[in-house]
């Protein structure tokens, strides 16, 4: 049997493919494979395919035969279709002329369309007869058709579409990927279903095309989407008053300072009054935040200004937590609580103990929050003022920057803070030209806007209480309870009595030496301190250090042996021996003369007198070392916990209970 070969042109009519494209597909395909050979038949070779090479090449693929079926066109729109046809022969036949008339392909199309004007009154470019050319190939008659909108016009995409469609959806991704790939892709899958295959050019050209919100939501992902797309709701806050809502938010300042002889960039845990702008509590510190700082920071923000009626935060985990919601951030997507008889106020978390609504803003949507444009103004008035502030990207940092640093022009994070509590008092006295302030300062407006001139308020152990940070259910087992790794109260005789019982835990963020554990209602039942020592103001940062020290350790003891003996530390010895050499360093750093014994003086306060029982309780430990009762016997301490002993005179744990709720003043 032989072999019948097709020229390149052949190809191209049956295939509708390009003869570009056609010459690729032979030398990195078909030649390879025998399926095309090279012929001179002119003044150099020329490619010749064999028509079993692909199935795009059988006879049954020419334009002739098919696309024939017009039916859903309108008949203005089938006239014109073959209106194009005929244009199309036409200009096939002056072509097969040009080697007689010694002219160019390009001379003679030109010459065809001065003709068509000429005599037909009618508008014609070669870009348009190529095109309809390329179409008539690929899907003959029936898609020369005018595919603009009309009237029982068919919505199905045309079928030289598909190569477009797939190029869309490659480079519509989040990897965004260059659409140079996403093109060569399509390409090999055209190749190998037998699509038509746009040129590169025109692809670029209707991927321009595709709207900004796809491109956003599809390609730039959901946060750019909403950013720049989505349209928002803008804020009134003039029907807001004074304390009605606090939003707040962390930020790393764009400054470098110095901490612990390392370079750091701060961070501000803040809340602001929306209605006023003014910032009612804050925290600066140098590692990253959590839902302590949150907690320090509210405490602060509540002792100085009030309660406020409801905060606005955003959805990240350290703000939809347990300790500030009394439900974590996947019971709240799950909508669903935990079924325990426990009292809203008492264990709704620190917002719930305060009575406090808590409003989330939309996912991506952080801008909603005005903190998050004083942040911004910040940086301006504030941030840039410093040699070594270094900017929000890597592409915005000074040029100097490095050099500022070597020269020792990194602030202390002390002086970092002391600075930035003088421009927050600058900040609030200066005139605000946000929404509704009228031209006033955010002092002014803070102190003008009350509602009928009230506060909500709670007295200064109330306060601490509600802001100590509460933890889930916990079991009280045989050594006690445990709360970050570390063990309380395994010889407290009260504790001994709800063995095998759920508790729930209260910790001072500041100090984890610790813990005020109470019964499910809320009810306080004792202070456990630690079954180990840990230094008397050690921190909850500490601990996170030295538990990321011990996780460390616990990889590295899987690739190498040697490292087993050093498991034998445990969380409070890691914190003891990393607090050690932190000084040992410091010391090393700035060495001083021996200092002279120091004089003990007792801490005193002005409200020394009225703290409550409890509180004398929290600080039971650090009494007991400065009295030097360390060894005092438990039944001698049980008697101040016993039951039924009297509590005229003083607010301690039985009186608690009872007093947990906010006054109005």
């Amino acid at each position: 049997m032989s072999l019948t070969y097709l020229t390149l042109p052949e190809a191209a009519s049956r295939s509708g493919r390009s003869i570009g494209h056609l010459r690729r597909l032979c030398q990195d395909k078909y030649a390879p494979a025998g399926a095309a050979e090279r012929r001179a038949v002119g003044p150099k070779p020329e490619w010749h395919i064999r028509e079993d090479a692909d199935p795009a090449f059988a006879r049954v693929k020419s334009a002739d035969q098919i696309g024939r079926d017009l039916s859903h066109l309108t008949d203005r729109k089938r006239q014109e279709a073959f209106y194009r046809l005929d244009l199309l022969k036409r200009w096939e036949q002056a072509e097969r002329g040009r080697c007689e008339l010694g002219l160019t392909k390009h001379q003679i199309t030109r010459q065809f369309i001065a003709v068509v004007e000429a005599k037909e009154g009618r508008a014609l470019n070669m870009t348009s007869l190529y095109e309809w050319q390329r179409k008539y190939r690929a899907g003959g008659v029936a898609a020369l058709a005018d595919s603009r909108g009309g009237k029982h016009e068919s919505t199905a995409a045309p079928a030289d579409d598909r190569f477009f469609d797939l190029v869309k959806l490659l480079w519509l991704n989040v990897r965004k990927p260059s659409l140079k790939s996403c093109y060569l892709k399509a390409e090999y899958e055209a190749d190998r279903s037998g699509w038509a295959v746009e040129s590169y050019r025109t692809i670029h050209r209707r991927i321009t095309k595709i709207p900004g919100p796809v491109v956003d939501k599809f390609r730039n992902g959901e946060e750019e989407f909403v950013r720049n797309s989505m349209p928002y709701n803008e804020r009134d806050y003039g029907p807001l008053h004074t304390n009605e809502m606090w939003d707040g938010d962390h930020h790393q300042c764009d400054v470098i300072c110095t901490h612990g002889g390392e370079f750091v960039r701060p961070w501000i845990t803040a809340w602001q009054d929306m209605r006023s702008r003014k910032i009612v509590g804050w925290r600066i510190f140098a590692h990253s935040p959590n839902s302590d700082t949150i907690i320090l920071a509210m405490r602060d923000a509540v002792q100085n200004f009030g309660v406020p009626r409801e905060v606005l935060i955003d959805n990240g985990r350290d703000y939809d937590c347990y300790a500030l919601n009394g439900r974590t951030k996947a019971d709240r997507w799950k909508k669903s609580t935990v079924v325990v008889n426990y009292d809203d106020k008492l264990l709704g978390g620190l917002f719930g103990a305060l009575g406090v609504d808590v409003t989330h803003c939309l996912p991506y949507h952080g801008q909603s929050k005005p903190i998050e444009r004083w942040f911004g103004t910040l940086e301006s008035q504030f941030g840039k003022d410093w040699p070594t502030y270094c900017g929000p990207a890597t592409h915005q940092k000074p040029e100097n920057l490095q050099l500022q640093l070597e020269r020792g022009k990194a602030p202390t994070l002390e002086t970092f803070i002391a600075a930035f509590e003088a421009y927050l008092a600058t900040f609030h006295g200066a005139i605000h030209t946000g929404q509704a302030m009228e031209g006033r300062s955010p002092d002014q407006v803070f102190a003008a806007e009350w509602r009928d001139h009230s506060k909500v308020t709670a007295s200064e152990e109330m306060l601490w209480w509600f802001t100590l940070k509460q933890t889930k259910p916990v079991k009280c087992g045989q050594n006690g309870v445990t709360y970050n790794g570390i063990r309380y109260g395994a010889t407290n005789a009260f504790l001994m009595q709800h063995k095998g019982t759920e508790v729930i835990l209260r910790v001072d963020p500041g100090r984890v030496n610790e813990v005020i554990v109470c019964e499910l209602s809320g009810k306080p039942i004792c202070v456990a301190q630690s079954n180990q020592r840990l230094a008397v103001n050690a921190t909850n940062e500490e601990v996170k250090a030295a538990q990321r020290e011990l996780g460390g350790d616990r990889k590295r003891v899987k690739a190498y042996h040697q490292s087993r003996p050093r498991m034998a530390m445990d969380l409070v010895d890691r914190t003891l021996v990393a607090r050690a050499a932190e000084n040992a360093k410091r010391a090393a750093e700035n060495p001083q003369p021996a200092p002279e014994p120091p004089t003990i003086k007792p801490v005193r306060s002005p409200f020394e007198s009225d703290i409550s029982k409890l509180r004398n309780d929290f600080e039971q430990e650090n009494l007991k070392i400065a009295v030097g009762a360390e060894h005092m016997s438990f039944d001698e301490l049980g008697q101040k916990f016993r039951p039924g002993a009297p509590t005229e005179g003083r607010s301690g744990l039985l009186k608690l209970a009872d007093s947990f709720r906010p006054t109005e003043e």
